[in-house]
């Protein structure tokens, strides 16, 4: 019931933002848009209705949970998604991405359902490996985290049902069934409210670990509801079409990897040596900007993919994207900074509210937003995507050699590590821009 009756809330408004679109529209040039911007619209009214909703409600859990934790569980917790977001690239191996553009740009259903089939299996080997790898060595690993090796042993297991969350709902994007993802996100973030209330609020249950349980479990029910819309489509292995994929999601991979390390090494280097309950404020920072960019990059990539994917001027779509950063960039800054002020305060005074600390990760939130629209466009073409793979690693390397300093000299802070993520976005930018400009004639 709770299913149908979020349905049809989300259909009445993602119908209402189509119609007042089309009439802002016909009001200011004079005619009606396309039936295919209509279309496009449609998809990302839902895309953008069902990221949004999840999102507050995601939010508003996460803000409780730091709250109630204090900033040293909450610093476990976000230990915790580190690691399984580090395991699930592995895991992946890049196929949840490339699943979305061969079965997005196949013509035959047979073809996309191989390449779902594909991948599925592919995932489903890497979590088994994942686990025989990581049984005898998570006391090792503890060991260099400083952390304990239970912790260790939950982001493993988190980071398979979390890479087969990502999978199914990349299957669910590429199908462009935007209405269905909407609507079962907006439940997976009622079930994990529901069940975050019950053990943390209700049963008292004040521990990282419970907060971990919910957060899977409603990952689980998720990817259960989308394996029962799909489970027709999983039919034989095809090493011909594991071939044809495997070129595109090798550098995938290899870009996701340094993404990946990129994004963990701020929180790895602050654990090690400032601690949890420093790296719990430096998370309630980056859930206030960059982590709320990067779920609108997220509703808007969803379908923007797809559509890009289509398109022949990757310059063209270059100048638009600068055009596009260029309004918003003040006004987006501004906001996001009103706003992590808002959120640092409702997280309690443990978090420490710094103004500078807002500004710089209100930046860090709008460059990675804008690195986001490139990198989407580069991922379209496989030799302008194999380019960047390139740079990518130059970058991590850049990236290694200021941590490093930073250590030598003992400069590790919040700040400081922040204007490394900035460092590191402003890069991606300069070169993404230059890769498509002088690669997609190629």
């Amino acid at each position: 019931m709770k299913l149908i009756n979020i349905s049809i809330t989300m259909d009445n408004i993602s119908n209402i933002l189509v119609g007042k679109i089309s009439a802002l529209h016909q009001k200011i040039f004079g005619y009606e848009i396309t039936e295919e911007m209509k279309s496009f619209l449609r998809s990302l009214s839902w895309s953008l209705i069902g990221t949004v909703g999840s999102a507050f409600l995601f939010f508003t859990i996460s803000i409780l949970a730091g709250r109630i934790l204090g900033p040293a569980e909450y610093g476990k917790y976000n230990l915790v998604l580190t690691i399984s977001s580090i395991l699930s690239v592995i895991i992946s191996m890049g196929f949840d991405t490339t699943t979305i553009k061969f079965v997005s740009s196949s013509e035959s259903e047979e073809g996309k359902n191989i390449y779902i089939s594909n991948s599925l299996i592919l995932i489903t080997f890497s979590s088994l490996i994942i686990l025989l790898l990581l049984t005898p060595s998570a006391h090792f690993l503890a060991l260099i985290l400083k952390t304990d090796s239970i912790l260790i042993a939950i982001g493993a297991v988190y980071a398979i049902i979390f890479t087969f969350k990502i999978f199914f709902d990349s299957i669910i994007r590429g199908l462009n069934k935007f209405r269905l993802q909407a609507v079962v996100k907006i439940l997976e973030a009622f079930i994990c409210a529901d069940l975050f209330l019950l053990g943390i609020i209700i049963l008292g249950h004040k521990s990282y670990i419970f907060y971990v349980l919910a957060t899977s479990a409603s990952a689980l029910i998720l990817s259960i509801i989308y394996y029962f819309q799909i489970r027709k489509r999983f039919c034989r292995w095809s090493y011909k079409h594991f071939l044809i994929a495997r070129s595109y999601a090798f550098p995938v991979f290899a870009t996701s990897i340094v993404t990946i390390v990129m994004a963990s090494a701020d929180k790895f280097v602050i654990n090690s040596v400032l601690g949890t309950t420093v790296l719990g404020i430096y998370s309630a920072y980056l859930l206030s900007t960059t982590i709320i960019a990067s779920q609108i990059t997220a509703a808007i990539a969803n379908v923007f993919f797809t559509t890009v994917n289509k398109s022949p001027d990757k310059v063209g779509l270059i100048y638009k994207i600068d055009r596009l950063l260029v309004w918003i960039g003040f006004p987006f800054i501004i906001t996001m900074s009103l706003l992590s002020i808002a959120i640092i305060l409702l997280f309690g005074v443990g978090y420490q509210l710094n103004l500078y600390y807002i500004f710089l990760s209100s930046i860090t939130a709008f460059l990675q937003l804008a690195v986001a629209f490139y990198v989407i466009v580069a991922m379209t073409s496989k030799s302008i995507f194999v380019e960047y793979t390139k740079y990518s690693y130059l970058k991590l390397i850049i990236i290694i050699v200021i941590y490093g300093i930073l250590f030598i000299l003992k400069l590790i802070s919040i700040p400081s590590v922040l204007e490394v993520l900035i460092i590191a976005s402003v890069y991606d930018i300069f070169i993404t821009r230059y890769i498509i400009k002088n690669k997609s004639g190629d």
